[in-house]
């Protein structure tokens, strides 16, 4: 039995990391990790890591083809190959540890701020409705976005058919960051992320604009391994192993990123953020 229990917490980190990057579209390493690097030294679980990352991304991206904006993500992933070249050379004159605790800090106390100011209008709003519905005699009842508490950062976004307008040297610009931030952390998908939240984007946008980007990117860092170091023999037993943990996850995060709305994609996108920043600087 000791020698099942290895395989067994490969297994369930890799389910889990698969269903929150099929519903998120990132943080597979994140989550995996917190369990393979348990059972795993880094030399065999980083490689295993990226490896399933690389077969999720690719299969999500065949499943949502529909969704994916390969034209707007054009400048983005340019971006991020150039910024590539300087973060292989800061990876070995930098210290990229105190930088990635830097970076993690950064994201989760992006994604509880902006959790807590959700949460905030989502109050408000719930106390505008429940004064619309107990009114006081004395006042004219007025139903308005402002009597529900609401503001034009909670509007419902745009058709996902509606592409935002191309902004090539601001989207490069975009992408040469989340490369050269990428490089150091291996979070390449950050920034687009932080940014799509703030342009208010609905969640078949970001999806179709990010993932991508981060497909692109995780496939050269993998090649960029396997032309500096061959992949030990235990880790592609461990890929086969958890073949059908993989394909199972990968499915149920498709699935369930098919299923919720805009709103709740948004509040998953941050609760993955805020998990994935913490893992990093932890």
């Amino acid at each position: 039995m000791a020698h099942v229990l290895p395989y067994l917490i490969i297994a369930v980190g890799v389910f889990l990391g698969a269903i929150v990057q099929g519903l998120a579209g990132f943080a597979f390493s994140a989550v995996a990790g917190a369990l393979l690097l348990h059972v795993r030294p880094p030399a065999e679980a980083v490689p295993l890591m990226m490896v399933c990352s690389v077969i999720v991304q690719l299969a999500t991206l065949a499943i949502l083809r529909r969704t994916m904006q390969w034209r707007g993500s054009v400048a983005l992933i340019a971006g991020g190959v150039v910024g590539l070249l300087p973060a292989l050379y800061l990876l070995h004159h930098i210290d990229t540890f105190s930088f990635r605790i830097g970076f993690g800090l950064f994201i989760a106390g992006y994604a509880a701020y902006m959790s807590l100011r959700y949460g905030r209008y989502q109050i408000a709003a719930f106390a505008g409705i429940r004064a619309l519905l107990r009114p006081d005699p004395g006042a004219a009842p007025v139903l308005s976005a402002d009597s529900l508490g609401l503001s034009a950062r909670l509007a419902p976004a745009l058709p996902s058919s509606a592409v935002p307008t191309p902004r090539k040297w601001s989207d490069t610009a975009l992408g040469f960051a989340s490369g050269l931030v990428g490089g150091l952390t291996a979070m390449p998908g950050a920034l687009p992320t932080i940014w799509c939240d703030l342009q208010g984007l609905s969640k078949d946008q970001q999806r179709g604009l990010v993932q991508p980007f981060i497909a692109t990117m995780q496939c050269i860092a993998l090649l960029l391994l396997l032309s500096h170091s061959d992949i030990p023999v235990r880790v592609m037993t461990d890929m086969l192993i958890t073949l059908p943990a993989l394909a199972l996850g990968s499915a149920v995060g498709t699935i369930l990123f098919m299923r919720v709305d805009d709103l709740l994609f948004k509040r998953i996108v941050l609760v993955t953020l805020f998990v994935a920043g913490l893992a990093l600087a932890i």
